[in-house]
């Protein structure tokens, strides 16, 4: 395992890997122009390539090292601090990607931005087909020996949701029997071990960690979006919901320039990756600069049928040939998004699309892709996220209630159906078929509530000879959804026409006798 990377930026020996001597422009260092500004840009654009091609190349070396003895390697090569790396590529070198999230504090990394980096890894671990995905778990520099469970359950979930599924504690120490309680400990950490005062009374929590870990490392995940972040050098990406994607109830990944040339292909409108993974668009960065190789590979993939969303690359990055190259790019990007620039592009080239000045959401309900998770009603503003993994017979939805409110009813749509749903509670292990619900031919629509920081996977079955689902109830107040908030007797309405009277003593969603 190699931990966080701690470098920031520095100087590095330049090999003339970019097709020049760079000798005559190490000036630059030292905040001198040669010849132009934009050549002594693109120099440094070259000098940022060669320094992260070499940061790439340790991981690669520590790899082929471990496993010439018969070892996987686990990296934090995400960070947590800036440096001249693409992180995806690195990760690339890494048999378990490895990111890191902070437990909550109000002294230090308050914000959420500031405690979960892991999408990269995350991402990384989705483009490279890495089925396991960890990380360095409620790192803390305070406040010490007040966190339990209940306190750590809402970020591990959040981590859960991100697309971690295997956790590090960080930390448990090793503490000899003879040193006095608490024993010796690291200072930045969470404090878990067998002197942590909950210590004894810890196995549920650490099953329900287990069981989460176990079901989201089936099958592979349900992501729309992939965004390439250009060079992705001196850039991180941290915070899932940071992205308006997923307010719109869309998945997303990053991809790097590797992968675009080296994995992607296009079937049937889709960008698809080797691993089953497919994304519906490639969206690229508010950027001028591109590689040549990358803009070729998109225009083959345009041709073939893909979408590509944003807007049109200027110029090369690099020094290497720039003028030549510059050429080659404006006679692609002509091809692709037309001789004149406008606000808003949707063009057609061959089998796909370019598109821009539209909003992801606004594109992807032209292709008829719709929200992955929409919340239809609600009774209350509430704060959900979920992450969707599928395998050949189940769709696995992992559902968290952010807040320390109760969410009391919600009707949860689901992008699914022909299937029946379970409600998998990882808290105690038990299994519950959901029978109310509707399946309209294109989604699932299920009531559901969640106790406070509550959390449970909704896993959809396909199976033969499924009872019929209800789908309304009527009850003492006239006609409601199966959120049943007093006791009496009620109608159920099944799908298949029938009817049935039951009585409720004691109401509360899920706890109807529907046998």
């Amino acid at each position: 395992m190699l931990s966080s990377i701690k470098k920031e930026r520095g100087n590095y020996d330049t090999p003339p890997r970019r097709g020049y001597d760079p000798i005559p422009y190490l000036p630059v260092f030292a905040n001198e122009i040669i010849e132009s500004h934009d050549v002594s840009q693109r120099f440094m654009n070259d000098y940022k390539q060669t320094v992260s091609d070499l940061i790439a190349e340790h991981y690669r070396y520590q790899q082929e090292v471990a496993h010439k003895d018969g070892l996987l390697t686990m990296c934090e090569a995400s960070g947590p601090h800036q440096n001249q790396s693409d992180a995806l590529l690195c990760q690339k070198y890494s048999d378990v990607p490895m990111g890191e999230f902070w437990a909550r504090s109000k002294t230090h990394r308050i914000s959420l931005k500031q405690r979960f980096l892991t999408k990269e890894a995350v991402s990384a671990g989705h483009i490279y087909g890495k089925n396991v995905i960890s990380a360095e778990s409620f790192t803390s520099v305070g406040p010490q020996w007040e966190e339990d469970p209940y306190f750590l359950k809402p970020t591990a979930d959040r981590a859960f949701c991100e697309g971690i599924n295997k956790l590090y504690f960080h930390t448990y120490p090793h503490s000899p029997s003879l040193t006095a309680k608490p024993g010796f400990v690291y200072y930045a950490g969470t404090y878990i071990n067998r002197n942590t005062t909950w210590w004894n009374y810890s196995l549920d929590w650490n099953t329900y960690l287990a069981r989460n870990q176990y079901v989201l490392q089936q099958g592979t995940p349900v992501v729309d979006v992939c965004i390439y972040y250009g060079t992705g050098i001196e850039k991180r990406i941290q915070y899932k919901q940071d992205s308006a994607l997923m307010d719109l109830g869309y998945q997303y990944d990053y991809v790097n320039s590797d992968v675009i040339l080296n994995q992607m292909s296009v079937q049937d409108g889709k960008i698809c990756l080797p691993n089953g993974i497919s994304y519906e668009l490639l969206v690229l960065p508010e950027e001028s600069g591109i590689s040549i190789e990358v803009l070729e590979k998109i225009r083959e993939m345009v041709y073939d049928g893909a979408t590509i969303v944003g807007p049109r690359p200027i110029c090369s990055i690099g020094l290497y040939k720039s003028t030549e190259i510059d050429r080659q790019i404006k006679s692609i990007t002509n091809l692709l998004w037309g001789e004149l620039d406008k606000p808003l592009i949707d063009r057609t080239v061959g089998n796909g699309k370019i598109v821009y000045g539209k909003n992801i959401d606004q594109i992807l309900s032209e292709k008829k892709i719709e929200p992955d998770l929409k919340i239809e009603n609600r009774d209350s503003n509430f704060s959900l996220d979920f992450i969707h993994r599928r395998n050949k017979e189940y769709d696995i939805y992992y559902l968290a209630n952010l807040r320390e409110e109760a969410i009391d009813y919600a009707t949860l749509s689901f992008r699914t159906s022909g299937k029946v749903p379970y409600i998998w509670n990882p808290v105690d292990g038990t299994v519950i078929e959901q029978r109310v619900y509707v399946d309209d031919g294109e989604r699932t629509h299920i009531p559901c509530s969640f106790d406070p920081y509550g959390s449970y996977f909704i896993i959809f079955e396909k199976k033969e000879n499924a009872k019929p689902s209800i789908i309304s109830v009527t009850g003492p107040d006239g006609n409601r959804s199966c959120f049943l908030e007093k006791s009496g007797n009620y109608q159920l309405t099944y799908s298949n026409g029938e009817s049935k009277n039951i009585t409720i003593a004691s109401a509360r969603y899920l706890t109807i006798n529907t046998s």
